[in-house]
């Protein structure tokens, strides 16, 4: 299962976040074995946020993955992730960062799941 956290100082419409799940969605779904249907996103919009000693608007995306995956596929899920929160909020590559983890054990379903 998937989780996103995107954080951001702008505000988000209803209709940019459905734009931005589906664009989450889309990049984690280049991940094999990885689907919109096991996905998780949190949009935290309106944060006050500080960058290099300056308030401004920025998005943070905390992705977090069950199981091993390859450096390039999280590259290119990466990128992904970006082109989106660019496309839909209007921020470009410099206001953006991004954090992946892969975790071997992941708690769903109401029981501890392992690799």
């Amino acid at each position: 299962m998937p989780y996103i956290r995107l954080s951001t100082s702008k505000p988000v419409s209803a209709e940019q976040q459905i734009a931005l799940k589906s664009g989450l969605a889309r990049a984690v779904e280049l991940i094999p074995g990885k689907k919109e249907a096991l996905l998780m996103v949190e949009i935290a919009a309106g944060q006050t946020m500080f960058y290099r000693g300056e308030r401004g608007d920025f998005a943070f995306i905390d992705a977090r993955f069950s199981g091993d995956i390859p450096f390039e596929q999280k590259k290119i899920f990466t990128e992904a992730a970006f082109k989106t929160v660019a496309e839909v909020l209007g921020l470009n590559e410099e206001s953006v960062n991004l954090t992946f983890s892969c975790f071997s054990d992941w708690g769903t379903k109401g029981t501890l799941l392992g690799r």
